[in-house]
């Protein structure tokens, strides 16, 4: 009797743990139109999948708990359309594009009305700086395995982001207190350190442009953050949205970063004849 009791829950055991790995690989396999099941960056990595997904979950959550109960302006429609921007190029999709576009359109309209000159050009730049980055996306898509050919972070990539970025934020400065703007320095050097991460996420597809921000995010949570205590509402959208984009960040790295990876591995064989 205890032999046919033992066999009964080891055949139990062994169902249950069959069919946990039927129903998981069959969840996997359907999300999001079959997505992760098609892009090599994810065969064997379920923790990464599941990463995603409940990333964009509490991405999305965020962003619905933010805006709840206040009031919709157009600093909202911003994180609206910049929350799932940001979210698209965690996975290195060109769908990203006409979200950001759209989102810099509403960030103009923004750093006009908080006297941010700082951000006004920055918006412009994003703007052109998107147009320009389709063109150079397309041409870095890894067609074979999924999301972009990325350059991982090396010794010549930090220096040249450094250097730029001080130059920047000297020129920075210099326009905006000319111009009269407020919160000069820190405006400067979150917009410089904007633009070096920008350059070099589109025009270098480089993990280092991901890095520097998420460093952007946390300075302009601050710069909006004081605006926002000062009872500027219109910086509340902005708050929401760059807690939702730095969250995202992170997750990002850890995209690109397999996806550095993979380039690595397709080369190999070409290195070994």
């Amino acid at each position: 009797m205890n032999n046919f009791t033992a066999s009964v829950k080891e055949n139990v055991g062994m169902f249950k743990d069959k069919m946990s790995k039927v129903n998981q690989d069959t969840i996997i396999g359907s999300l999001y139109g079959g997505y992760f099941k098609k892009h090599d960056m994810f065969k064997g990595r379920k923790w990464l999948v599941w990463l995603n997904v409940l990333s964009d979950i509490i991405m999305v959550g965020m962003l619905v708990f933010g805006l709840l109960g206040n009031e919709f302006t157009i600093s909202s429609l911003g994180a609206v359309l910049a929350t799932f921007g940001v979210l698209f190029i965690a996975y290195g999709s060109m769908l990203s594009y006409p979200f950001n576009m759209a989102q810099n359109i509403t960030w103009l309209i923004t750093a006009v009305t908080l006297n941010f000159y700082g951000d006004i050009i920055m918006a412009l730049f994003y703007f052109g700086s998107q147009v320009f980055g389709i063109f150079v996306w397309n041409k870095k898509k890894d067609k074979k395995q999924g999301g972009l050919k990325v350059r991982k972070v090396d010794k010549k990539s930090i220096v040249l982001f450094l250097v730029g970025m001080v130059i920047m934020t000297i020129v920075v400065a210099l326009l905006s207190g000319a111009l009269g703007g407020e919160q000069i320095w820190l405006d400067s050097i979150n917009n410089s350190t904007a633009i070096m991460s920008q350059l070099s996420q589109i025009v270098f597809v480089s993990q280092i442009g991901n890095i520097g921000w998420v460093i952007t995010n946390f300075l302009t949570l601050i710069q909006y953050g004081i605006s926002l205590n000062a009872g500027n509402l219109l910086a509340y959208g902005a708050v929401v949205q760059t807690l939702i984009q730095g969250f995202n960040g992170i997750r990002t790295i850890i995209n690109w970063h397999y996806m550095s990876k993979q380039e690595k591995v397709e080369e190999a064989p070409t290195q070994l004849s």
